[in-house]
């Protein structure tokens, strides 16, 4: 049984809203290790009623968007942060920042909506990233490996 609501944080607050089941690698991409690859959905692609997979990744910077999912989201872009270049895996990637609202959806529990500092490179051909600056550090979060599960909340001030 899922209790999102047993650990609470010295209130009546819930360390977690909502528990989603992650993946450990993403379709058709061969990697020699698992990884945790959560679903998302970014601000103006509800109308498709699909989500999208993103890599979790704690040592970087910002969402990613790949291209595909950048292309759907490009009239919802409006508050630009600037420019910036990033050190990736796969290189230097140079790219604009924005705000975007994005959700992190659950299976169980509620879906976590918030806003989050987006990458967007038109050359980038790699997996979605949820970073860690812009993003998870405005998220509570724990994993279960042996469940494959990740529980999130919004840590408010």
């Amino acid at each position: 049984m899922l209790d999102l609501d047993v650990l609470l944080l010295g209130s009546e607050e819930p360390f977690a809203v909502g528990a989603s089941v992650y993946k450990d690698g993403y379709p058709g991409l061969p990697e020699p290790h698992p990884r945790i690859y959560m679903e998302f959905r970014p601000e103006g692609t509800a109308e498709f009623g699909f989500s999208f997979l993103a890599l979790l990744d704690t040592g970087g910077h910002y969402c990613i968007l790949n291209e595909e999912v950048a292309s759907l989201v490009q009239d919802h872009l409006t508050d630009h942060l600037g420019s910036t270049r990033l050190r990736t895996a796969h290189g230097p990637v140079q790219g604009n920042l924005y705000l975007l609202k994005i959700e992190l959806l659950a299976h169980f529990g509620d879906n976590l909506e918030f806003e989050v500092v987006t990458f967007i490179a038109p050359e980038w051909q790699a997996p979605s990233v949820i970073g860690y600056t812009g993003v998870l550090d405005r998220v509570r979060f724990a994993i279960s490996p042996r469940l494959n599960r990740i529980y999130v909340g919004l840590d408010s001030p």
